[in-house]
């Protein structure tokens, strides 16, 4: 008998902390979601600062910066400030 309600002990307390788990899990925001406003404010502050001929900034999965269709890395030396500091 003791060893059941032991047992039963046992598997209450991981019960609630699979549960607590899932509680945090839904409160947190999907990563693709946060991907998507990241990127969307990283295309409105090279746009605030007069990036020029701004077109198509976004991050990519890795959070590589994006402009023109080009990374960063393609940017001119004042670009890369710009977007740097974007």
């Amino acid at each position: 008998m003791r060893e059941a309600e032991a047992q039963a002990d046992r598997l209450s307390g991981h019960a609630s902390r699979l549960c607590a788990e899932r509680r945090l899990a839904a409160a947190r925001p999907e990563p693709a979601a946060v991907l998507r406003r990241l990127s969307q404010r990283f295309g409105e502050v090279p746009a605030d600062i007069g990036y020029p001929k701004l077109r198509d900034p976004m991050l990519d999965d890795k959070l590589m910066p994006y402009v023109r269709g080009l990374p960063y890395t393609s940017a001119s030396s004042g670009g890369l400030v710009l977007i740097s500091l974007a």
